[in-house]
């Protein structure tokens, strides 16, 4: 093996020590913001939506919730209608813990997408390295 190669193939080592004390950093950080969860219980609750008005909270689910308003029935995805300001709900000082919920979520969904494409280079550098 000549100098070149084994020189490319320590930078190579380098960088991948590196990548992978990024991503298990990106990780940790993950795990210190914890899990997503509701304070407020919204069975019942009413909400106010931009269009449709006033409204009641008939049912919820992972990713779903379903909403009573005086003459219909509206399904909207859970809790992105919240925190992108289309539903409110009735006693504002509630809304609070969805707004920091929503700035959690999409923290995690950045670090995600970071630990994604890092992993991708990650991967790519060690098959640089078998060859």
């Amino acid at each position: 093996m000549t100098v070149k190669v084994r020189l490319k193939k320590a930078a190579a080592q380098e960088r991948i020590d590196s990548l992978e004390l990024l991503i298990a950093g990106k990780r940790h950080q993950m795990e210190k913001m914890g899990h997503q969860e509701d304070v407020v219980s919204l069975d019942g609750a009413n909400v106010v939506h931009k269009k449709y008005g006033m409204g009641t909270v008939d049912e919820i689910s992972d990713d779903k919730i379903v909403i009573r308003f005086s003459d219909e029935v509206r399904k909207f995805k859970y809790p992105h209608a919240f925190h992108s300001g289309f539903l409110t709900l009735e006693a504002s000082e509630h809304m609070d813990s969805f707004r920091n919920n929503g700035e959690m979520a999409k923290m995690k969904d950045q670090l995600t997408k970071e630990i994604r494409t890092l992993s991708g280079e990650l991967e790519a550098l060690k098959n640089e390295i078998l060859v």
